[in-house]
């Protein structure tokens, strides 16, 4: 049985649209302290803004800043939870600029401020007397 080229163009596209959505990522995780915008990410696809912001949510379900956020929000969990640096330090690691809007957007998507979360693993780790 024979596909049609409608549905193998189809799906060239769709594959194609994967990797350039899988280079930005990786790219994410690359620079994840330094500031990426929607222009550069489409740089790094080779498409326009638009059509970048378009094919990424095809892709992933959500926008690309919505998804680097989530990098860095992973990543910053992960620091709080296995290093002793400061939340401020932690902040700057993860791309941040501003402890404020790190703090408020740790805290809405994680439940806990970046303090809470730290001083919580503390909690369980030190010996019980």
């Amino acid at each position: 049985m024979q596909t049609s080229p409608t549905t193998n163009g189809r799906d060239d596209t769709t594959e194609s649209h994967r990797r350039v959505v899988e280079r930005v990522i990786l790219k994410m995780h690359e620079q994840l302290d330094r500031p990426f915008s929607l222009h550069e990410m489409a740089d790094v696809a080779n498409l326009s803004p638009f059509h970048f912001n378009r094919v990424f949510r095809q892709i992933t379900g959500i926008p690309p800043n919505q998804f680097l956020y989530a990098l860095r929000l992973e990543a910053a969990k992960r620091l709080l939870l296995t290093t002793h640096l400061r939340v401020t330090d932690v902040c700057f690691e993860v791309g941040y600029n501003s402890l404020g809007t790190f703090s408020t957007r740790f805290t809405q998507l994680v439940g806990l401020s970046p303090y809470q979360l730290r001083h919580m693993t503390d909690e369980m780790t030190s010996p019980v007397e």
